[in-house]
């Protein structure tokens, strides 16, 4: 018997050597537990647990919360209430009557592998607090307590680091799952067992989800396909512009020639223009020599002119100096002359001034002496009575005019105020109006509408407006047509319906528009569509067309994906049901219904959208039932809403519509009895504000007549000439005085003035007998210069004739020469713009010969290049167009190549998922055989023979154990496909419980030796051994033991101290609180 056995050592080694080179373990101490505590968790109000490094045996009656420790470290781990078995919600788990629990882990965390030990230190403390709410929260504390994380996101990486996933059965293995795995061995069941231990199903699955995606991006790609056709119809129409701009080019060579033709018809031009300014200039040479000749032949007659008159006026100078010598004796005598006379006249003027002067002064002293003889006492008293009737006339008018104003003034404000009042009224009258007038129109086709629904009651399309039926029924006949590429889906709302009708409300809030709008799966579809809704009366509200590609509805998994997740709330997708695929993938895409969350209150909402640690995952936005929407922290916002009101469609019946709209009818007619009553209110109310008015305007006016009668008086007394006042008697006869001595004085002066006269008299006639004697003389010199002047005059007259003919030869001359030079500078300007013209027209060489006019050819030109620009415009700028060309040809190769690329890349992706299938399957066989060989070994502890059969293609793992015998023979003894099972049954109902428990725990051995996890749980693992087979498989579980992975073990038997080795910690739960009977 020992030689056996040392041989069933040897192969133990020999494979645990070879399994340990195959392993990947973390270092030591790394996500073991070193505590679990919990308060008011499931039976416990407070526990604490700790935990060796190595192997842990936690032992307990029934009912003493064993499994409690079990179920903390799954839910301290982030997972869900399901795993456990205990529950359906985290509230499940908190103690009876206590509204909080809390689950606290510790996890050590030293060594190379550790988890950011920069930050948390040599332990990780977890803890997760579950409310009766249903909501939970967690906590990832460092080493010296301080909370590093509350996302359950970094709960989630440091599983991931540390391999801990507690989904695995092979890390946990409830008391569920343990008594039906140890009491049932069906293959199916076992196979999924191994499947999810070895954590193949885990790579299954995300081969799987690999294939989706790349399904989906296949059907992605189809669609880029047909968006092709689109690009290549722009691109056809690009190109179609940039063949109409290359037809312009040969307009363009033409417009180049007439340039050419052009530049030489100038040049010609100017060369003709040379050639006559030359022809002229040569004229104007000759007729200037021929003036030449004449101008010296005017100059001699000149000269000898000048001579002869020269003598002449010698002669007259002489005769002249003469008589101005006598000429001044003749003055001088003159003068004497008229001196004389003048003093004369003088005296004598002088002698009537003064005789008029006391002429007028006798009867002014005459005047004055009359006015002092009279009495003006009387004169006096009157006129100073008359003025001051006057003055007290003036301000009595006076006084009226301000009264009146002052009447007049207040009279004013009261009539602007009964204006206002009337301007007020009358806008109110006619606002009143106006909504009389809108709600008639409103009750005209509320009544149409009800008449329609009356008509229509079964249809239930007819909620929507009484435009949907025959909109939908020439859809119908376009769709039979064969119009359409895809018969279109709308209203939108009709196809949703509500599981939930507290959020009607809130559903057609979010939906919005899209209730009334139709779906159309292209462009071309949509543009046939709106074509018809020619002729239809919407109302005023004509339906939204919205353009999207029919494709099968999105599938649950991507939808769950990015659905709000509330155990507490519900998302809006999940209480509408929507019974179309098109009307489905609008509302997700558009609308993201799926990431809108429904609280019923506000105070709810704010609880859980302020912190962002509460907010559910993947929630965008909240309604409430009163409308409200909220924006989830970290950018926390609330909006209020209108308050919940009752649907408009949405599980509207025609029957609950037509109630609603003569309801509104009913409405809108009282309303409008109401607005008469007050319209003939205001009638009433502006009659007698319009008598008023007209009152006050009359009253007004008779006070302006009034007033300009007033004034015109006042300006009239104000202009009346009153008689003068009396004079002063006293100044009268200071006046008289003083006249008496101005005539003696006169008198005097008189005297004087005739001795005077007598004296000039005679001076006079001596003067005149001189000047006529002298007179005579100079009247005969003055004959003889007279004939002499005549004939100088002459000689004068022959000078000034030659004069003026040299005078007219040489400003012809001037005038050709002028002309010559200007001639010389046209030619010489004409030859350097000859010159330049022809240095310009270099790059149009060779010559091009025309006999048309620059003025034909610059005509032509400038139409062809209107043209040519108009054209230019229509079509825009050619090199904007070749290069939109060329743009859109690069873009469209490169779209075209990205999408082949992503085609090679789909078919390297699938040939790569089929190379990692076929890998996946290696791992499958390699992992299988490690099992099979680990389940031999372990068996053959208990000198039992077995061996694991898989079936990967039926999806099965079959048992098989044989105390005797060998599987040759069982082999040979089930090739009968009718007695294998049969065979089978008899092999393992031979087998004692303890054998079959002993044989599941071999097989979760041989899992664990390919699996890598630091912690590994069982509970009630022995509940069907008896002592020999539990005690055999203690002492196997810990000799396999690893090293550098931490074991716990639930057990409900009692533990025997004296079998346990060291290195095992035994913690012994204390017994459940039993009621006694009264």
């Amino acid at each position: 018997m020992s030689e056996p056995r040392r041989k069933r050592q040897r192969t133990t080694e020999d494979n645990t050597s070879l399994y340990e080179n195959c392993e990947v373990e973390n270092e030591v101490g790394c996500g073991i537990i070193q505590n679990v505590t919990v308060k008011n968790f499931m039976c416990h109000e407070h526990l604490s647990v700790d935990f060796n490094d190595k192997i842990n045996l936690v032992q307990g009656r029934n009912g003493s919360g064993k499994s409690a420790i079990l179920t903390a470290v799954v839910v301290a781990l982030g997972g869900s209430t399901r795993i456990t078995s205990r529950g359906s919600n985290v509230k499940d788990l908190i103690k009876y009557d206590k509204q909080t629990a809390t689950v606290q882990l510790t996890l050590k965390n030293n060594g190379k592998d550790a988890f950011k030990p920069d930050v948390y230190g040599n332990s990780i403390a977890l803890e997760r607090k579950l409310n009766q709410s249903g909501a939970t929260s967690y906590s990832l504390k460092s080493e010296s307590g301080k909370v590093v994380s509350m996302k359950k996101e970094e709960l989630r990486r440091l599983c991931d680091h540390f391999n801990l996933i507690v989904e695995n059965p092979l890390m946990v293995l409830n008391q569920d799952m343990s008594r039906s795995f140890l009491s049932s061995l069906d293959p199916h069941n076992l196979y999924k067992f191994f499947y999810q231990a070895t954590q193949l199903q885990q790579l299954t699955d995300c081969y799987n989800q690999l294939n989706e995606y790349l399904e989906s991006s296949a059907a992605m790609m189809k669609d880029q396909e047909a968006c092709f056709h689109v690009i290549e119809r722009d691109m056809q129409e690009v190109k179609s512009q940039h063949q109409l701009c290359l037809k312009q080019e040969s307009k363009r060579m033409k417009l180049k020639d007439l340039r050419k033709e052009l530049v030489w018809a100038r040049i010609s031009e100017i060369e003709k223009q040379n050639e006559d300014s030359q022809k002229e200039l040569n004229d104007v040479t000759s007729l200037m020599s021929k003036l030449k000749e004449k101008q010296h032949k005017l100059e001699e007659q000149v000269k000898e002119s000048t001579n002869k008159h020269k003598e002449l006026e010698q002669k007259f100078g002489d005769l002249t100096n003469k008589i101005k010598e006598e000429r001044a004796t003749y003055k001088e005598k003159s003068a004497a002359q008229s001196m004389a006379k003048a003093k004369f006249k003088e005296v004598q003027k002088e002698i009537e001034k003064n005789a008029r002067r006391i002429e007028a002064i006798s009867r002014e002293i005459e005047a004055l002496n009359l006015t002092i003889k009279r009495d003006f006492t009387e004169v006096q008293r009157v006129w100073e009575e008359h003025n001051k009737q006057h003055q007290e006339e003036i301000e009595k008018v006076q006084t009226e005019v301000r009264n009146i104003e002052e009447v007049k003034k207040t009279d004013e404000t009261h009539l602007s105020n009964i204006e206002h009042t009337v301007k007020v009224k009358m806008d109110n009258f006619q606002q009143l109006q106006f909504e009389e007038n809108m709600k008639n129109r409103k009750i005209k086709d509320l009544e149409q509408e009800l008449k329609t629904l009356q008509s229509q009651h079964t249809n239930s399309f007819t909620v929507f407006g009484t435009w949907v039926q025959p909109l939908l029924e020439k859809i119908n006949i376009a769709f039979r047509q064969r119009k359409f590429s895809a018969k279109p889906v709308g209203p939108v709302g009709a196809y949703i319906e509500m599981q939930d009708n507290r959020w009607t409300h809130i559903a057609e809030m979010v939906i919005g528009s899209k209730m009334s709008a139709f779906c159309v799966n292209s462009h071309d579809d949509e543009k046939l569509l709106r074509s018809l809704f020619r002729g239809i009366n919407f109302g005023g509200h004509m339906p939204t067309v919205i353009c999207c590609k029919f494709r099968p509805r999105h599938s649950l998994d991507v939808i769950s994906r990015y659905e709000v997740r509330s155990e507490a709330y519900p998302s809006l997708w999940s209480v509408v049901n929507i019974k179309n695929d098109v009307v489905a993938n609008l509302i997700l895409d558009r609308n993201q219904i799926e990431s809108v969350l429904l609280i019923p209150t506000a105070e709810e909402a704010g609880q859980i959208l302020k912190n962002v640690d509460t907010v559910p995952p993947n929630c965008k936005v909240a309604y409430t039932l009163n409308g409200d929407r909220y924006l989830p922290d970290p950018n926390y916002r609330v909006y209020s809403g209108p308050g919940k009101r009752p649907a408009r469609f949405l599980q509207v019946s025609v029957g609950e519509r037509a109630q609603e709209v003569a309801r509104d009818i009913g409405r809108y007619k009282e309303e409008i009895t109401g607005i008469k009553q007050s319209c003939a209110n205001l009638d009433s109310e502006l009659s007698k504000l319009a008598a008023q008015e007209k009152k006050s305007n009359d009253k007004i006016r008779g006070q302006r007549v009034s007033i300009q009668k007033l004034r015109a008086r006042l300006t009239q007394l104000k202009n009346q000439v009153g008689p003068p006042p009396p004079p002063n008697v006293i100044q009268i006869e200071e006046d008289k005085r003083e006249q008496e001595a101005k005539k003696a004085e006169a008198a005097e002066k008189l005297a004087e003035l005739k001795e005077s006269l007598k004296t000039a008299e005679k001076d006079f006639k001596e003067a005149d007998d001189v000047f006529s004697k002298f007179n005579s003389q100079i009247s005969e010199l003055s004959e003889t210069a007279h004939s002499m002047e005549k004939v100088m005059t002459k000689t004068e007259e022959t000078y000034l004739l030659s004069m003026e003919q040299l005078k007219v030869i040489k400003r012809k001359y001037k005038v050709h020469d002028n002309k010559k030079e200007e001639l010389d500078k046209k030619v010489c300007e004409v030859a350097a713009r000859l010159k330049q013209e022809l240095k310009m027209a270099e790059k149009f060489l060779p010559r091009k010969e025309t006999s048309r006019s620059p003025i034909d050819i610059d005509r032509e030109y400038k139409t062809l290049e209107e043209k040519l620009n108009r054209e230019q415009t229509s079509l825009g700028d050619p090199v904007r167009i070749a290069e939109k060309l060329k743009e859109m040809t690069e873009k469209y190769t490169r779209i075209k190549a990205e999408h082949q690329e992503s085609k090679n890349l789909m078919i390297k992706l699938r040939k790569s998922l089929g190379e990692r299938w076929l890998m996946g399957k290696n791992v499958r066989k390699v992992v299988s055989i490690i099992v099979k060989t680990c389940f031999k070994e372990i068996l053959s502890n208990r000198n039992l023979k077995g061996r694991l059969v898989f079936s990967f293609e039926n999806e099965t793992l079959t048992v098989e154990l044989m105390k005797d015998g060998n599987f040759d023979e069982l082999d040979s003894s089930t090739k009968n496909k009718k007695t294998q099972k049969k065979s089978q049954q008899e092999k393992l109902s031979m087998m004692s419980g303890g054998e079959r428990s002993f044989s599941t725990v071999a097989l979760i051995l041989a899992l664990w030796e390919v699996m890598d996890s630091p912690v590994r749980m069982l509970d009630e693992f022995d509940v069907f051994m008896d002592i020999v087979a539990r005690r055999q498989s203690l002492d196997m579980m810990i000799t396999n033991a690893k090293t550098k992975t931490q074991y716990i073990y639930l057990t409900p038997l009692e533990v025997n101290q004296s079998h346990i080795t060291g290195g095992v910690n035994v913690f012994r739960m204390p017994d459940p609180e039993r009621k006694t009977a009264a």
